[in-house]
């Protein structure tokens, strides 16, 4: 399975093994977690499927284990999505938004993102609506200064209401939270708001237009730090 781990299974809070056969049901969402990391045979394996652009992409990045990592990123989300279509994983076209998110070519079914944060990423897909997902290891930055600029003011007010000890993770579960669904809807994070600290999460929208949508915490992996998110909207 290309080192892809696991389907999420979020009411235990562990990721499950996937079934053989791939289908995805109306209400449903799959996350696929992989590493990152490879071998030189299983990158250059991977590079194979990649589209000329992808790998004219690959080119431009400086260092070798950043750009290991973007072909195993996409080459893994081709294997996946060939797996769901029924298509050759290399045969696959892709269109892109205003923003740059991908989507399978003429509008084909399923919808789905790519997030990573060093050697992990993750694969959300789902029939019929647009998805987002999105991953960020832990790790020293200005929170205070950052969410002042990029997050909404309710926002703001529970983060610094928190224990100190509490603030970075807080931090970098809201901003998962707030990438996710930015992906999903293409809005900027300051338009709406985390509803709440608690998981499930909700977003409530600054304006009327938009609707309240719920968001999942995931588990990415035992020890690592690195909180995620999944989010999603009708594509109608």
């Amino acid at each position: 399975m290309l080192g892809s781990e696991a389907a999420e299974d979020v009411a235990s809070g562990r990721w499950s093994s996937p079934p053989e056969t791939l289908a995805l049901g109306p209400d449903e969402v799959h996350v696929w977690r992989a590493r990152l990391d490879r071998p030189p045979a299983g990158v250059e394996a991977l590079l194979q499927v990649l589209s000329p652009d992808e790998r004219t992409r690959a080119e431009r990045f400086r260092r070798p284990a950043d750009r290991a990592r973007y072909i195993v990123s996409r080459g893994v989300l081709r294997h996946l999505l060939g797996r769901y279509t029924g298509s050759a994983p290399a045969a696959l076209r892709f269109e892109y938004g205003p923003r740059g998110k991908p989507a399978l070519a003429g509008g084909a079914a399923p919808a789905f993102n790519l997030g990573h944060s060093g050697d992990l990423a993750l694969v959300a897909l789902r029939q019929g609506m647009e998805v987002g997902v999105d991953l960020e290891r832990i790790r020293p930055v200005e929170f205070d200064r950052i969410a002042g600029r990029m997050f909404a003011p309710g926002e703001v007010s529970r983060l610094r209401a928190k224990p100190a000890r509490e603030q970075q993770a807080a931090f970098f579960s809201c901003w998962t939270c707030k990438e996710a669904y930015a992906k999903a809807v293409a809005s900027p994070g300051r338009e709406w708001e985390i509803r709440c600290w608690q998981w499930p999460a909700e977003c409530r929208p600054t304006s009327s237009r938009r609707r309240w949508i719920k968001l999942l915490l995931l588990p990415p992996g035992r020890g690592r730090g690195t909180p995620a998110a999944a989010s999603g909207r009708s594509r109608a």
